[in-house]
């Protein structure tokens, strides 16, 4: 097993129908294909710093982040495309060692 490969456990099915995981570094796994419970083998093929697009769907990602142990520190608008009414959001987050929701 190299550091991308990781046996983790589903702990609940998100937004799309992934299923929720930690890596043994803290990151966020959403698993395609798993239910609650379940232990299974994955390897870790791509790494995504922006998860969303639009102001609901930030909303609802940061939701379920922050509801499986991360804390928004900061959200900061950018306008990246200044010509354009469009603003784009960047949110940095942070892992709480012992989340509100834990057992």
């Amino acid at each position: 097993m190299n550091c991308n490969d990781q046996v983790v456990t589903i702990a609940k099915i998100v937004s799309g129908g992934y299923g929720l995981s930690e890596a043994a570094d803290g990151r966020k796994l959403f698993v395609r294909h798993c239910l609650p419970g379940e232990t299974v083998a994955v390897e870790i093929t791509e790494e995504k710093k922006r998860i969303c697009f639009g102001p609901a769907v930030q909303v609802r990602d940061l939701q379920v982040l922050v509801e499986s142990g991360m804390s928004i520190k900061a959200v900061q608008p950018v306008d990246m495309f200044p010509q354009t009414h469009h603003l784009e959001t960047v949110a940095m987050l942070e892992k709480i060692d012992n989340p509100p929701n834990s057992q």
